[in-house]
């Protein structure tokens, strides 16, 4: 999970294991996350809801079952600058069958397709998403 900002950005915890790395991450963000009090984040009860999942697929040996332990993990701040890269195949199995259309809803209250899976039902229909969003390719 890449902190893109500040000096954390060049932790690279890669020799580590599963485990040891996301213990060094929450460690680290315990310290600089500067928005821990303003957005309530409670690191005890992530940590317990998320670290049964990280020894989980360090035992299995899963890298996706990390990424996506992971990928819960973010979730849990709301802040885009806290993210996880998925493997494409995890994606490709999680859409497969859908439309290939993420929508969104705007400050305003718009429902906007905020990702339009090339080759998929939704594309293939003349859906476009909302510019600025990212298209998403197979």
């Amino acid at each position: 999970m890449p902190v893109v900002e500040g000096e954390a950005a060049e932790n690279d915890l890669s020799n580590l294991s599963y485990t040891e790395a996301f213990d060094a991450l929450v460690k680290d963000l315990r310290i600089r996350y500067t928005f821990t009090d303003y957005k309530n984040i409670n690191w005890d009860v992530i940590v317990s809801d998320i670290r049964p999942m990280i020894v989980q697929a360090e035992q299995a040996k899963d890298l996706t079952a990390f990424n996506v332990a992971m990928l819960h993990f973010a979730a849990r701040f709301h802040d885009g600058h806290l993210s996880v890269g998925l493997p494409q195949s995890y994606f490709d199995e999680q859409t497969v069958g859908g439309t290939g259309l993420v929508l969104g809803q705007t400050d305003d209250g718009k429902v906007i397709a905020r990702q339009v899976v090339d080759r998929q039902p939704a594309a293939k229909a003349g859906i476009q998403q909302r510019r600025g969003d990212h298209r998403v390719g197979r």
